[in-house]
């Protein structure tokens, strides 16, 4: 059985030329679907749509503490969204 378990295991380790070239090309081999993410620890942010605006929930890890830090930011509909966006993640990322 260990055998078979290195057999796999090289196996599963072995890099194929071709997806190095893709991979180093900038092309995924694979589509990257909705489910999936990037394990990282910066902001993470989420646009709510509402009526009169949005509401934008800003998500950050820390890492000192173990805990999650939830912010939540208010765009009226009369504000240019992209702006707005842009100040209030330059805002929070002042804040640290």
């Amino acid at each position: 059985m260990i055998w078979l378990k290195r057999k796999l295991k090289n196996w599963l380790n072995s890099v194929d030329e071709e997806e190095c070239i893709q991979l180093s090309s900038g092309r995924l081999s694979r589509p990257i679907t909705n489910g999936a993410s990037i394990d990282n620890h910066g902001i993470n942010f989420t646009l709510h749509r509402g009526n009169g605006g949005h509401a934008l929930e800003l998500r950050e890890y820390d890492s000192k503490s173990d805990r999650n830090h939830t912010v939540l930011h208010i765009i009226p509909s009369d504000r240019d969204l992209g702006q707005a966006i842009a100040h209030i993640i330059t805002f929070e990322s002042l804040k640290k």
